[in-house]
């Protein structure tokens, strides 16, 4: 019985020390953990982590250099990604949004901008499986190198603006 209890304790201990996965969201190079509000681009992002839900407010940045993306969710099941006010992001050698598995990327009003100007990169890279895009205000998507959103062959995604621009191309799925 000793035996089992130890080998249990450490066990234990050994698992606490492994990073945790799906706790962490990245955005504009900031990791977010736990309940959060950062002032990042000149405007803000907060993060609930009870409820899962990201919301950036008036939020303009630009970023270069690989594995840079914009908004990058480390496997966070059911995120919500709010847009709020004026936002713009230009990422120039990776995807702008990485949503996740369950994921909603709402743009709640005012206009909201990806550009990417990276070669095989996207505005959005629909990854995850059953992700929705939606919202009330404007949603503009720009990819110059690419097409402005990618899914995954098999993956159930939904798309619906009130008011949508994209360039060059609007969906595609790659193998």
């Amino acid at each position: 019985m000793k035996q089992t209890l130890r080998l249990l304790s450490l066990a234990l201990v050994v698992l606490a020390m492994l990073p945790a996965r799906g706790t962490s969201i990245w955005v504009n190079g900031n990791k977010i953990t736990g309940s959060t509000t950062i002032s990042t681009g000149g405007g803000t992002v907060t993060y609930d982590a009870t409820s899962k839900v990201l919301t950036l407010n008036n939020v303009v940045f630009s970023r270069s250099g690989s594995d840079n993306n914009g908004i990058d969710n480390d496997d966070v099941e059911g995120l919500r990604i709010v847009f709020t006010g004026t936002n713009s992001m230009t990422i120039n050698n990776a995807s702008v949004v990485i949503p996740g598995n369950n994921s909603v990327i709402e743009v709640a009003g005012g206009t909201t901008t990806f550009k990417c100007t990276a070669t095989n990169q996207n505005a959005i890279a629909l990854y995850g499986d059953n992700v929705t895009v939606r919202g009330a205000g404007k949603l503009v998507l720009e990819s110059t190198n690419g097409p402005a959103i990618q899914g995954r062959e098999g993956s159930s995604n939904s798309i619906g603006f009130a008011s949508a621009k994209s360039t060059p191309a609007a969906t595609t799925c790659t193998t």
